[in-house]
Protein backbone atom coordinates (compact mmCIF):
# COMPACT_ATOMS: atom_id res chain seq x y z
CA UNK A 1 0.00 0.00 0.00
CA UNK A 2 1.32 3.52 -0.95
CA UNK A 3 1.85 6.12 1.55
CA UNK A 4 -0.62 9.03 1.04
CA UNK A 5 0.69 11.78 3.49
CA UNK A 6 4.43 13.20 4.11
CA UNK A 7 5.91 15.17 5.99
CA UNK A 8 7.95 18.09 4.67
CA UNK A 9 10.32 19.19 7.99
CA UNK A 10 11.76 23.08 7.53
CA UNK A 11 13.98 22.87 10.75
CA UNK A 12 14.49 19.29 12.37
CA UNK A 13 14.99 20.94 15.75
CA UNK A 14 11.40 22.71 15.56
CA UNK A 15 8.17 20.07 15.20
CA UNK A 16 6.46 23.41 14.74
CA UNK A 17 8.19 23.44 11.36
CA UNK A 18 6.66 20.65 9.39
CA UNK A 19 4.01 20.58 7.50
CA UNK A 20 1.97 17.53 6.44
CA UNK A 21 0.94 16.97 2.72
CA UNK A 22 -1.87 14.17 1.53
CA UNK A 23 -0.37 13.22 -1.98
CA UNK A 24 -3.84 14.12 -3.01
CA UNK A 25 -3.30 17.40 -2.15
CA UNK A 26 -0.54 17.97 -5.16
CA UNK A 27 -2.17 18.40 -8.36
CA UNK A 28 -1.91 19.05 -12.23
CA UNK A 29 -5.11 21.26 -12.92
CA UNK A 30 -6.80 23.41 -14.99
CA UNK A 31 -8.39 26.02 -13.50
CA UNK A 32 -9.29 29.54 -14.55
CA UNK A 33 -9.57 32.01 -12.26
CA UNK A 34 -9.30 33.20 -8.46
CA UNK A 35 -12.44 31.95 -7.44
CA UNK A 36 -11.48 28.41 -9.26
CA UNK A 37 -8.95 28.42 -7.19
CA UNK A 38 -10.03 29.18 -4.20
CA UNK A 39 -13.12 27.26 -4.58
CA UNK A 40 -10.67 23.90 -5.84
CA UNK A 41 -8.47 24.35 -2.26
CA UNK A 42 -11.13 24.42 -0.57
CA UNK A 43 -12.52 20.84 -1.75
CA UNK A 44 -9.41 19.41 -1.14
CA UNK A 45 -8.96 20.72 2.18
CA UNK A 46 -12.65 19.46 3.07
CA UNK A 47 -11.42 15.87 2.06
CA UNK A 48 -7.75 15.74 2.57
CA UNK A 49 -7.52 17.49 5.59
CA UNK A 50 -11.03 16.97 7.10
CA UNK A 51 -11.05 20.99 7.37
CA UNK A 52 -14.21 22.77 7.17
CA UNK A 53 -12.72 26.39 7.84
CA UNK A 54 -10.21 27.11 5.05
CA UNK A 55 -12.52 28.17 2.24
CA UNK A 56 -13.39 30.88 4.73
CA UNK A 57 -10.06 31.90 6.17
CA UNK A 58 -8.29 31.34 2.48
CA UNK A 59 -11.24 34.49 1.24
CA UNK A 60 -11.17 36.39 4.80
CA UNK A 61 -6.98 36.47 5.21
CA UNK A 62 -5.85 36.01 1.70
CA UNK A 63 -5.04 40.28 0.43
CA UNK A 64 -2.30 39.82 3.50
CA UNK A 65 -0.61 36.61 3.14
CA UNK A 66 -0.17 36.50 -0.72
CA UNK A 67 3.51 36.59 -2.66
CA UNK A 68 3.88 36.16 -6.41
CA UNK A 69 6.99 35.58 -7.62
CA UNK A 70 7.96 34.15 -10.91
CA UNK A 71 4.47 33.02 -12.02
CA UNK A 72 4.42 30.99 -8.96
CA UNK A 73 2.03 32.04 -5.80
CA UNK A 74 2.32 31.61 -2.36
CA UNK A 75 -0.46 31.71 0.25
CA UNK A 76 -0.87 31.65 3.70
CA UNK A 77 -4.07 31.31 5.48
CA UNK A 78 -4.52 30.34 9.54
CA UNK A 79 -7.24 28.43 10.36
CA UNK A 80 -8.67 28.23 14.39
CA UNK A 81 -9.56 24.72 13.24
CA UNK A 82 -6.41 22.54 12.53
CA UNK A 83 -3.46 21.27 14.60
CA UNK A 84 -0.58 21.43 12.33
CA UNK A 85 0.23 22.70 9.45
CA UNK A 86 -0.62 21.48 6.22
CA UNK A 87 0.31 22.18 2.46
CA UNK A 88 -1.99 21.86 -0.97
CA UNK A 89 -0.24 22.29 -4.19
CA UNK A 90 -1.17 23.05 -7.69
CA UNK A 91 0.41 23.27 -10.77
CA UNK A 92 -1.89 24.81 -13.26
CA UNK A 93 -2.09 24.09 -16.69
CA UNK A 94 -2.03 27.52 -17.92
CA UNK A 95 -1.44 31.04 -16.28
CA UNK A 96 -4.31 32.29 -14.26
CA UNK A 97 -3.91 36.48 -13.80
CA UNK A 98 -4.62 35.92 -10.20
CA UNK A 99 -4.44 39.30 -8.74
CA UNK A 100 -2.93 41.75 -10.66
CA UNK A 101 -1.80 44.09 -7.92
CA UNK A 102 0.46 41.26 -6.81
CA UNK A 103 2.02 40.60 -9.98
CA UNK A 104 1.82 38.91 -13.37
CA UNK A 105 0.01 35.52 -13.94
CA UNK A 106 0.56 32.24 -12.07
CA UNK A 107 1.30 28.73 -12.92
CA UNK A 108 2.32 26.75 -9.72
CA UNK A 109 0.49 27.46 -6.11
CA UNK A 110 1.81 26.76 -2.62
CA UNK A 111 -1.46 27.01 0.24
CA UNK A 112 -0.13 26.58 2.99
CA UNK A 113 -2.22 26.38 6.34
CA UNK A 114 -0.86 27.03 9.75
CA UNK A 115 -3.42 26.90 12.77
CA UNK A 116 -4.06 30.10 14.73
CA UNK A 117 -2.74 28.80 17.56
CA UNK A 118 1.00 28.87 16.42
CA UNK A 119 2.94 31.88 17.38
CA UNK A 120 3.68 34.54 14.80
CA UNK A 121 7.41 33.76 14.89
CA UNK A 122 7.12 30.49 13.79
CA UNK A 123 4.50 31.05 10.87
CA UNK A 124 6.80 34.13 9.60
CA UNK A 125 9.57 31.66 9.55
CA UNK A 126 7.66 28.64 7.61
CA UNK A 127 6.51 31.10 5.09
CA UNK A 128 9.89 32.56 4.92
CA UNK A 129 11.52 29.42 4.75
CA UNK A 130 8.92 27.93 2.03
CA UNK A 131 9.31 31.82 -0.12
CA UNK A 132 13.02 31.10 -0.26
CA UNK A 133 13.30 27.63 -1.36
CA UNK A 134 11.00 28.70 -4.29
CA UNK A 135 13.12 31.53 -5.05
CA UNK A 136 15.88 28.95 -6.25
CA UNK A 137 16.15 28.59 -9.73
CA UNK A 138 16.94 24.74 -9.76
CA UNK A 139 14.06 23.99 -7.59
CA UNK A 140 11.57 26.13 -9.42
CA UNK A 141 12.79 24.66 -12.66
CA UNK A 142 12.47 21.34 -10.97
CA UNK A 143 8.95 21.89 -10.03
CA UNK A 144 7.98 22.95 -13.38
CA UNK A 145 9.56 19.79 -15.25
CA UNK A 146 8.28 17.42 -12.51
CA UNK A 147 6.58 14.22 -14.14
CA UNK A 148 3.59 14.89 -11.78
CA UNK A 149 2.32 17.38 -9.53
CA UNK A 150 2.96 14.65 -6.48
CA UNK A 151 6.80 14.15 -7.55
CA UNK A 152 6.77 17.79 -5.95
CA UNK A 153 6.48 16.03 -2.89
CA UNK A 154 9.75 14.42 -2.78
CA UNK A 155 11.52 17.36 -3.79
CA UNK A 156 10.51 19.17 -0.89
CA UNK A 157 10.75 16.73 1.66
CA UNK A 158 14.53 16.23 0.27
CA UNK A 159 15.38 20.09 0.61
Amino acid sequence: MKKSTYTISLNDKNTSHQIVVSKDSCLDITLNNKKDIFNEISYICKKEYNCEECAESLIKNSKNKLIVENGMLLINAIVNQIKQNYLVFFRLKNYVNFDRKLGGPVDIIFAIFTPKSMDSPNRLQIVSQISRMLKRNNIRNAIKGADKAEDIIALLITN
